[in-house]
């Protein structure tokens, strides 16, 4: 609610959104609080997004954003643990906005780790659907039409394997949101089944 992704901002606040909750029987919401840019701190997006959500008419909750790293982020991801965040999200695409690169989603999971947490991970290979989204601009497939032959399973496959490496390296928890493929799934599947972790349970999917 009240999300600004890039230059736009969602339409529904917290007062608007709970309401329509409400009427449905939800009692409690979950948002996120991700930074703008790399300008906005974790810290900053979270509080900024409790700040709003203070009318809502409903009960939130939120999950963290991690954008980029630097040295405050461990203390900053212990401040949002203990406001309650102990769920952090990351994009692997959405360059210049709210990608995370490898480094900052290694660190940022070995934190989760010391912290008792849990990693949300968006797997979309970055320089795929860059180039992807660069060629149908050219051929002027620009409409919402095109969207998903933007993002082509194979991105979102290599996200998930390289995710999973970097999750088994550091025994991180982590849980992949938006998964699409068969391909992605059964790699979800397979690393749960190969028990690389000390419980399966850490690895996933929705």
């Amino acid at each position: 609610m009240a999300q600004v992704t890039g230059r736009f901002r969602t339409l529904d606040d917290y007062r608007t959104t709970s309401t329509a909750a409400l009427w449905g029987g939800t009692t409690t919401i979950i948002d996120f609080g991700i930074p703008r840019d790399a300008q906005e701190s974790p810290l900053d997006a979270v509080l900024n997004k409790k700040r709003l959500a203070a009318e809502s008419r409903c009960d939130v909750a939120l999950h963290g954003s991690v954008v980029s790293w630097d040295e405050t982020v461990p203390w900053q991801l212990e401040q949002l643990a203990a406001e309650g965040v102990r769920s952090v999200k990351m994009y692997t695409t959405n360059r210049g906005s709210t990608m995370a690169d490898g480094d900052t989603i290694l660190k940022v999971m070995r934190e989760m780790v010391r912290l008792d947490g849990l990693t949300y991970i968006h797997a979309e290979h970055d320089p795929i659907i860059a180039d992807c989204t660069e060629q149908h601009a050219a051929d002027g497939r620009i409409g919402i039409d095109h969207l998903h032959s933007t993002r082509p399973e194979l991105a979102e496959e290599i996200s998930v394997k390289e995710t999973l490496a970097m999750a088994e390296y550091t025994g991180a928890p982590v849980y992949f949101v938006h998964q699409s493929t068969p391909g992605a799934v059964d790699l979800v599947t397979e690393a749960r089944g190969a028990a690389r972790w000390p419980t399966p349970r850490r690895v996933r999917t929705t």
